[in-house]
């Protein structure tokens, strides 16, 4: 009632919402170890310009994960504010909770209203902000989470890559994707904002998500708040047990800084591009370098990702500063329990301080362990091909053994266009022959999902 009353104020005020300090945030929920207690954390990040923070949030939690309804209401108070950096604070909320029982939940929060001055919504003021995750509660299960904070803010005309570094400790599958910011809605839980678009970008350089690393990237072309959502999916065997997301805005502000210069070297050749493949019992030594010849900024480098997470053997990161250039020295001696098919994706964040800004960006590796030979990889279980062709999208998928598969027709920003397959296959091969006369010209990406893991990635052009 108190958040619907300020509300009312600011619109009879003239103001367009109350939300408009909010920039974006997530929830997660960590298993505490015993029973089904878990430590529920939702984080917010708010512009320093905005209205100051509420001395306490609701968070609600439901077992009806369609509607949310009947939720046990938690009141949150305000922590202490941390401040994050170029005009944003970071709050994060914290409380233990004990679910009634094994199962399926939704966490959720919603406040109106969001940001009038974002660009990429065609009402904004008038679109509430909701934030949710849903956990599967089985006396042992956590939520993925994301290891790297959001980077708020972007140049004009300077290419952009952040990756937020999707990571699930229980070692669950997780695929990511872009999609639309959600709000409240009647009846449901809450849907997807209408008319939603991607940030503003030039065509070199479109707004993607690699589907492998989870990197965004895009070459801004306009000034503003934008706002975009990432959304995380947790499997085990194949079916889909719980979700997170990130609602973030991105600041896109005037290019007054020239970018600094990065670059890498390795004692073990790239495979291609960033991708490293290194045995088991074997030392990879790799080495970032960032600089910044034009204004002599002040430079920072930190890493973070899954091989970080490691209970034991994580690899040993260390920087050295020699006449204003940053240099990072990365090294792992990986054993061979922790080879895998699957990257360990790892990022490095190289900060510029300039002006009144400290401007961000992630570089992202794949790092791969080789597997010893001679051990059985149920992993590799599967090849296949696609083409897009006449208005026909015609694809092959070839499988070892019976497997449960997804697979997804995708924008080349990530964005679901269409689920091809959503069952289980026999061994063997399989073809697909699926109308794609309705598609605008363009690259688009298939990905195949098989027992929750994405293993195949094909891109298509229209």
């Amino acid at each position: 009632m108190k958040k619907l009353i300020y509300s009312l104020l600011f619109i009879l005020s003239g103001f367009s919402a109350y939300s408009s300090h909010l920039m974006g945030g997530q929830i997660t929920a960590a298993w505490l170890g015993t029973g089904n207690d878990y430590q529920i954390t939702m984080t917010l990040y708010r512009d320093t310009v905005g209205i100051p923070m509420y001395s306490s949030e609701y968070i609600m939690i439901s077992s009806d994960t369609a509607t949310g309804a009947n939720p046990t209401t938690d009141t949150v108070p305000v922590p202490a504010a941390v401040n994050f950096g170029n005009g944003v604070e970071e709050y994060t909320y914290q409380f233990n909770y004990s679910f009634p029982g094994v199962g399926d939940y939704v966490i959720y929060w919603d406040n109106c209203c969001r940001n009038a001055a974002i660009l990429n919504l065609p009402n904004p003021g008038s679109n509430s902000m909701l934030l949710y995750t849903r956990v599967h509660v089985d006396s042992a299960n956590s939520t993925p989470v994301f290891l790297n904070p959001p980077i708020p803010i972007a140049q004009l005309g300077v290419p952009f890559t952040y990756n937020s570094l999707p990571f699930d400790i229980d070692g669950d599958s997780i695929a990511w994707r872009l999609d639309a910011p959600l709000e409240q809605a009647s009846g449901s839980l809450y849907t997807a904002i209408p008319q939603y678009i991607l940030p503003s970008s030039d065509t070199a350089q479109p707004f993607a998500l690699d589907p492998v690393t989870g990197e965004i990237s895009f070459l801004p072309n306009a000034m503003g708040h934008f706002v975009v959502s990432v959304a995380v999916d947790e499997f085990r065997g194949g079916v889909k047990i719980g979700e997170i997301r990130r609602d973030m805005q991105i600041i896109v502000v005037g290019p007054s800084n020239s970018p600094r210069l990065f670059n890498f070297t390795s004692n073990i050749a790239p495979t291609s591009g960033r991708i490293l493949r290194v045995n088991p019992n074997s030392t990879l030594h790799l080495t970032v370098t960032a600089s910044d010849p034009v204004d002599n900024d002040l430079i920072s480098i930190t890493v973070n990702g899954s091989a970080f997470m490691l209970p034991s053997n994580a690899p040993v990161f260390t920087t050295t500063i020699n006449s204003g250039t940053v240099i990072g020295d990365l090294t792992w001696t990986p054993s061979v329990s922790q080879g895998s098919n699957q990257p360990y994706i790892t990022s490095f964040r190289v900060g510029e301080s300039h002006g009144s800004y400290t401007f961000y960006l992630d570089e992202t590796f794949q790092i791969y362990v080789n597997r010893s030979v001679g051990i059985d990889d149920p992993e590799n279980t599967a090849s296949g091909s696609w083409n897009l062709t006449d208005g026909l999208l015609t694809g092959t998928l070839q499988l070892n053994q019976t497997e449960n598969v997804n697979i997804e027709l995708l924008s080349i920003s990530g964005q679901l266009i269409r689920t091809i397959h959503q069952d289980q296959l026999n061994g063997g091969e399989h073809r697909f022959v699926v109308d794609a006369s309705s598609l605008s010209s363009g690259i688009y990406l298939v990905r195949t999902v098989i027992n929750g893991r994405q293993v195949l990635t094909n891109k298509v052009i229209r």
